[in-house]
């Protein structure tokens, strides 16, 4: 799971439950957001987790194949 050094509370949140298929007029309705507002959020958050994985992989010597940042895999393989 994606540490909170990485994401507030709050941008996990939005990204967890896009991560669970919620639509995003939903997530907004829960934080009291424009759907346009967590589309930036989600933005912001997938920037993040990306930056998370890869740092993880690359502390692990893990080279990167694929990134899915909406469910936070990496999908990689140790050098030979």
């Amino acid at each position: 799971m994606i540490s909170s050094a990485y994401l507030t509370n709050r941008q996990f949140d939005i990204w967890d439950m896009n991560r669970k298929g919620q639509p995003r007029s939903k997530i907004g309705e829960r934080f009291g957001f424009t759907r346009q507002a967590v589309y930036d959020a989600l933005k912001i958050s997938m920037v993040k987790v990306d930056a998370a994985l890869r740092q993880t992989a690359d502390a692990s010597s893990i080279e990167t194949i694929r990134v899915d940042t909406k469910n936070g895999i990496l999908l990689g393989q140790m050098p030979n």
